[in-house]
Parts: structure tokens; sequence; C-alpha cells
């Protein structure tokens, strides 16, 4: 069985503030995994 997981984060600040956030499968369930857990950011300036 395959079961696809995933999530989305969004975070609305009132100013320009650094943030450092890391998700990733737990080191006990990696063998589990098809393929990596690769994380992917995105960043927009205003």
């Amino acid at each position: 069985m395959q079961i696809r997981v995933g999530c989305g984060v969004a975070y609305e600040l009132g100013q320009a503030t650094p943030v450092t956030v890391i998700l990733n499968v737990h080191s006990s369930g990696v063998s589990y995994l098809e393929r990596p857990d690769d994380l992917i950011t995105n960043s927009t300036h205003n």
C-alpha cells in the first residue's frame, strides 16, 4: 500500500521576519520511504 503524505504551511507576518522551518520524516520511518523526503521552499519578498 502506498500512502502519500504532505502538507502546506503558510505564514503571514506584519514585517520582514527571518524564519527557519524544517519538516521531515523521523529517522525511524526513513526505511519505509520509496524516495527521499525533499524539502521545497518558496520565498516571496515585497
